[in-house]
Order: C-alpha cells, then sequence, then structure tokens
C-alpha cells in the first residue's frame, strides 16, 4: 500500500478502498491536530518526518499507513515534568458526605423544598440541570456511568426526589423537574433554542454582507481589511469530513470543490462561521482508476448498510416497542 502512494496512487482513494479505520470514509484525512494527540509511534512518525513522506507505523491499534500533507510552522517547545501525589478521602470522609447527601434528600422530598434548597444554596455542592436525557442514556452531562440516574429518571414521576447515588466519587440527588411526552414538543418549550438559531442566522447574514462590502480581489487583501487571518487548508477532497480548524463545514467544502482555481467566491454561511474561499492548487486525480475504485467503494458501503436498513424495516413494520432500559 505504501508502495503505491509513494508511486503516485491516490491515497484518499485507497483509503476508502482498504482501511478499517473510521476515517475511511473521508479518505483517510484526519485534518489537523497537535502535537501529543495521537499515540506516541503515530505521534512521533508525523512530527518527526516530514511534508510529502509515506510510513507505515505500528501502533496497539493495528498497522497504519501514513502519509504527511502538510504541516505549521515549527514553534518553540518547552518540556515541563510535574510530580502528581493523588488525594483520596478517607472512609470516615466518604461516609460523612454520604450521611450529608442522605440527609439533603430526607428534607428536601419534594420539588418545591428541592428547588428552595437549591435557591438558598448548598454548602459544598454543585448543581446541574441535565435536558433531553434519553432512555437508552448512560451518561448524564459530563457524568460517565451514569445509567442507574437514567434509568430512575424512567422510572420515576414527575417532581419525585430519588435517593442518593453513588457514581464514581460524587453523591448525587436527583429531581425530575418536567417529562416531555412522546410527539411534537410545544412552542414555548424551544422558542429560546429557536430564537438562538434566527440570532445566529442574522447575525451571519451581516458578517456576510460585511465580506460582500470589502475589496474581494484577493483573500490577503479582504482579510487585511476586515481584521482578519488567511487560514490555509491543503488536502481537501469532497469527501473531506472537516475544513482544517474550522470543524464540520460539508456546504464549505462542497463550494470549495466546485470552485475554480484563483476565483474569490462569495460569502459563504457554514455551520459554524461565514466563509470567504480562494482555491490555489487543484491535483487531477487518475479518472478512470478513481472511477473504478469509487464504484467498488460505493457499492461495498451500500451492500454491507443493506442487512441494517432491512433489519431497521422489518422492526418498524412490526412495531416493537424498546423496552431495554427497564432492566437495566
Amino acid at each position: 500500500m505504501a508502495n503505491l502512494i509513494r508511486n503516485g496512487s491516490d491515497f484518499g482513494t485507497l483509503a476508502m478502498m482498504y482501511s478499517s479505520d473510521g476515517s475511511a470514509q473521508t479518505g483517510g484525512d484526519l485534518g489537523w491536530f497537535g502535537e501529543g494527540k495521537m499515540v506516541k509511534p503515530f505521534n512521533d512518525s508525523c512530527f518527526y518526518g516530514k511534508k510529502g513522506d509515506v510510513k507505515i507505523v505500528n501502533t496497539q491499534y493495528g498497522i497504519h499507513v501514513i502519509q504527511i500533507q502538510d504541516q505549521s510552522r515549527p514553534v518553540k517547545k518547552i518540556q515541563v515534568a510535574t510530580l502528581i501525589k493523588y488525594v483520596v478521602p478517607s472512609e470516615e470522609t466518604d461516609h460523612q458526605y454520604y450521611m450529608l447527601a442522605n440527609e439533603f434528600a430526607g428534607k428536601n422530598n419534594t420539588l418545591a423544598k428541592f428547588n428552595k434548597a437549591v435557591e438558598e444554596g448548598i454548602p459544598g455542592a454543585k448543581v446541574e440541570r441535565a435536558v433531553n436525557l434519553a432512555p437508552l442514556d448512560k451518561k448524564v452531562n459530563d457524568l460517565e456511568s451514569a445509567r442507574p440516574i437514567v434509568s430512575w429518571v424512567y422510572k420515576a414521576e414527575k417532581e419525585d426526589i430519588s435517593s442518593v447515588f453513588k457514581v464514581s466519587d460524587q453523591y448525587i440527588v436527583a429531581a425530575l423537574e418536567k417529562v416531555r411526552e412522546k410527539g411534537n414538543i410545544p412552542l414555548n418549550e424551544v422558542r429560546a433554542d429557536i430564537e438562538n438559531r434566527v440570532k445566529q442566522q442574522k447575525k451571519a447574514e451581516m458578517l456576510a454582507q460585511q465580506f460582500k462590502s470589502g475589496n474581494a480581489s484577493s483573500l490577503e487583501t479582504l482579510a487585511g481589511e476586515m481584521g482578519l487571518a488567511v487560514e490555509p487548508v491543503s488536502g481537501l477532497r469532497f469527501s473531506s469530513a472537516s475544513l482544517g480548524n474550522a470543524g464540520i463545514e460539508p456546504k464549505v467544502i462542497a463550494a470549495a470543490t466546485a470552485l475554480e482555481k484563483g476565483v474569490v467566491s462569495e460569502p459563504i454561511i457554514g455551520e459554524n462561521g461565514v466563509y470567504v474561499l480562494s482555491v490555489n492548487n487543484v491535483s487531477a486525480p487518475d479518472v478512470t482508476a478513481s472511477a473504478d475504485l469509487s464504484k467498488n467503494y460505493v457499492e461495498r458501503n451500500y451492500a454491507a448498510r443493506t442487512n441494517y436498513y432491512a433489519y431497521e424495516a422489518l422492526k418498524e413494520m412490526a412495531n416493537i416497542k424498546d423496552n431495554r432500559r427497564m432492566f437495566y
């Protein structure tokens, strides 16, 4: 595989055909990542190699074929050593906090009392709201392994107060404040979200208009007028999942792949911002080989999805109700 790439074969096409990694659908494109974000052998191959290198690396996750498509400017780095000593509570301290949580649950056994206690403040406690909990969720906000809390929620009645849960090193008392029945959500419950989305859309339209009013003869000129920086992105394909550091931007990626070289685009309103693009270089693939490989990839992809969709259709036609939440 590495020799094929060194001899001119397209890395992305080969990745889509033969990679078993989750990035296969994006042509193996991992986007930009900082040093230390990957396991050490993978990290070192990327950061101690040079642009254009093709390497074979073994890690605990398997064998990787890496092509370094681009690298940012080297910066000065400082290595800092730290010595950590973990402080863990004794059994006496742990029991003391359990008793405090249990006392709180006993005294504030109605939603009105619970909310009043929260408003007055609970020394040493943190208060969080969790919304849109699904029946099979395993997390509550950032709390891992919180399945017992989710299970209680779906068995409780509105305004119930739970007993004490211990999750990791935390004691938790939960209150069921609201139950959303299946069906359309009332407008008053989603009004704030709709208002935020409309505000974001209007702000994006205003930014797009500011871009249009500037000198768009080049990105550098426009960026200078707007007080912004030009962010280069390399190795972009129509199948890419992310636009460099900008994140998931399918609309912008599609526009970039259709833009002619050297042309400055109109402002594009994306998921995370407003963009103006200019294509510096286009690499034309081997049309015949690429088409055959892409056809094989699509056929394999749809063949793999057939069983899944057939199974989902059978479940829907059989009117099966998923009650797993009741048993774990």
